[in-house]
């Protein structure tokens, strides 16, 4: 969970907590204790069975997108996932989401058939890999370590190699 969408968790839970009447005002917005609003439009998801959201979500779908179908803001469909899906089912949807999206940039550079196609997928699959990158950096991030090769029968002779585990060569910080 990206910590906007972990903010927005806690402040609806707080405000359920609170009593706190919605007054449709953007979930970014905030009243004079600080609170975010709970958006006007998550009535209309009541019924929506919250697996079929996590289903498209974990193929790709952006929370935007979801909610656009069913005539709802994002803030409503993240809010909706927060109240009725456990953390960890949501955690392994945002992987899954992330996955789906960085497949799906790989896919449009290779289909690409001019330069500015080409152009906003290579910027698609950037942003994307950021993206992973930060929200996911145990299935994403580079995982540096380093190991110490001794050589020659005296022992005297010590190099010092840091490996990126990212698909890099292994870089030397002694001189060969």
């Amino acid at each position: 969970m990206t910590q906007i969408e972990q903010n927005t968790a806690n402040a609806a839970a707080e405000q359920d907590r609170m009593g706190v009447v919605s007054s449709g005002v953007p979930a970014t917005a905030s009243n004079s204790t600080g609170l975010a609003f709970v958006p006007s439009d998550i009535p209309k998801l009541a019924g929506v069975d919250p697996q079929s959201l996590l289903d498209r979500i974990a193929a790709g779908e952006l929370l935007r997108e979801v909610g656009e179908s069913y005539g709802v803001s994002q803030p409503a469909v993240s809010q909706y996932i927060a109240k009725h899906v456990p953390k960890d089912v949501w955690a392994r949807v945002r992987e899954l989401s992330i996955a789906a999206r960085l497949e799906r940039s790989t896919q449009d550079m290779e289909l690409a058939a001019d330069p500015l196609i080409l152009a906003r997928a290579r910027e698609s699959a950037r942003l994307w890999m950021w993206r992973a990158e930060r929200e996911l950096p145990h299935l994403y991030g580079a995982k540096p370590s380093t190991a110490i090769q001794v050589n020659g029968q005296d022992g005297m002779s010590v190099q010092i190699v840091s490996y990126a585990n990212n698909g890099a060569a292994p870089q030397s910080d002694a001189d060969d």
